[in-house]
């Protein structure tokens, strides 16, 4: 029924939550993994295939937090179905 399918649709509430975990939960993980690149930069002989792996996924977070990406998956609209 049209009630049935509306109601598989997000609230607002919901929408704006799922958004701002899809954007958080990256932007963390940035944060974690640029502290741990400064550690490995203060030391004596930083290790550079550590470091460009950490800048790697810097990077891919990075694009997993930006709108364009957190979003599309999030307001797919259901199907109509007959």
């Amino acid at each position: 029924s049209e009630l049935a399918r509306v109601n598989r649709f997000p609230t607002p509430g919901e929408l704006g939550a799922s958004i701002a975990h899809e954007i958080s939960q990256p932007l963390g993980a940035i944060l974690s993994n640029a502290e741990a690149a400064q550690i490995i930069l203060d030391q004596p002989a930083p290790d550079i295939p550590t470091l460009r792996e950490i800048v790697n996924v810097i990077v891919r977070n990075d694009e997993r937090a930006s709108l364009g990406a957190a979003i599309p998956p999030l307001v797919q609209t259901p199907e109509k179905t007959p």
